[in-house]
């Protein structure tokens, strides 16, 4: 008769299955935390507020200003007191003057009546003529930098949260200005605000 000890093979065998089993519950809670994660990521990006500008290019030609600005809320939900002022960059005449900023610097913040803040609604927009704002002479505009600085606030969250919006305005050879969209600023001074209820008449060609 032998005196080794018999082997146990079974012994073995459900110690490794039932570790196995122990690491399921574990794998299972680790991919239920990373869908509800993702989930989450994609509500909070779905639902984060959307303000969008368009400008057209002058409707009458010889008018460099009167460019239609339209604003339209692409979010999920009504966005609250909606409201918008220029931000003034820089604007060159060939006389009189005009406005200087330096890099992401405006100058000046105009607070236009028809900039009060209005509630919109999911795909609503605000259109205005850019010209009831500020008046210009084709012969004697040269360029302009300018931006919309836009305010609104959320149902979801007690805040208020603002958005620039940095256009040009740039003369062609055929003697015709056209609008351009300019990358978000980021970094960007604001100077003082002016409340303005009339227009903003800049300086005339003399001829």
């Amino acid at each position: 008769m032998s005196n080794r000890a018999p082997k146990r093979p079974k012994e073995k065998k459900r110690a490794q299955t039932n570790r196995g089993t122990s690491e399921r519950p574990r794998l299972q809670a680790w991919a239920g935390w990373a869908i509800s994660g993702g989930l989450a990521l994609i509500t909070v990006i779905s639902f984060r507020p959307r303000l969008t500008l368009g400008a057209s290019d002058p409707l009458n030609p010889a008018d460099p200003f009167s460019s239609r600005i339209t604003i339209t809320n692409n979010s999920f939900y009504t966005l609250r007191n909606v409201s918008f002022a220029v931000a003034m960059g820089s604007i060159s005449v060939r006389q009189g003057g005009g406005i200087a900023g330096a890099g992401n610097q405006y100058e000046a913040l105009l607070f236009p009546d028809i900039g009060r803040g209005k509630d919109l609604a999911t795909d609503d927009k605000r259109e205005f003529p850019f010209n009831n704002i500020i008046d210009g002479d084709k012969d004697n505009l040269k360029n302009r930098n300018f931006a919309v600085l836009m305010h609104y606030e959320t149902p979801l969250l007690p805040l208020k949260f603002n958005k620039l919006f940095p256009l040009q305005v740039i003369a062609q050879n055929d003697g015709n200005f056209h609008w351009y969209a300019e990358p978000w600023a980021k970094g960007y001074t604001v100077g003082p605000g002016y409340r303005i209820s009339g227009t903003l008449h800049l300086p005339h060609r003399k001829t």
